[in-house]
């Protein structure tokens, strides 16, 4: 998968599920913290364009794989396997 959620490969429904939930792991990690968008633009600097980071928190865009996991490692956040439902 090239980006969070872009291609599908069939599955798109799977996909758009992973996307929301990884922004929304990230939105509720940086609510715990009381973390500003700024400041998580701030963490990734020189990783991923403040603009960008801006975009995916705020649902307009979405980011590459590599992109988004500089945004998860910044927060200290992993994906783990659950049991298929």
């Amino acid at each position: 998968m090239d980006q969070v959620g872009r291609h599908c490969g069939g599955n798109c429904r799977a996909s758009k599920a992973m996307k929301a939930n990884i922004r929304r792991a990230i939105i509720e990690e940086m609510r715990r913290r009381n973390m500003s968008t700024n400041a998580l633009a701030a963490l990734v600097a020189g990783r991923v364009h403040r603009s960008h980071v801006y975009d995916f928190v705020g649902g307009r865009k979405e980011l590459t794989t590599e992109k988004a996991n500089h945004l998860l490692n910044a927060l200290g956040l992993e994906i783990i396997r659950t049991e298929s439902r």
